[in-house]
């Protein structure tokens, strides 16, 4: 784990904070975030994919929508 975080520059961590939450963020929308161009960032993400520090894009599906029973949230 610390061998990939010493790969990663300010930019890269900027980003990572973002991307977790919203997997479809354009890429326009990081750049204006973290002060970046679009391009840059894109680059920045496909490097981030390439070494396995972004390891998937997932969509979180509604259970509910899915028809499958919703679960308790207590326990």
């Amino acid at each position: 784990m610390q061998a990939c975080k010493a790969r990663l520059g300010d930019f890269d961590i900027k980003i990572l904070q973002l991307v977790p939450f919203d997997d479809l963020i354009q890429q326009r929308e990081i750049s204006d975030r973290v002060g970046l161009s679009a391009a840059a960032v894109a680059r920045r993400l496909k490097g981030l994919r390439s070494t396995g520090i972004i390891r998937k894009d997932i969509s979180v599906l509604s259970e509910r929508a899915v028809g499958r029973p919703q679960r308790s949230s207590s326990r």
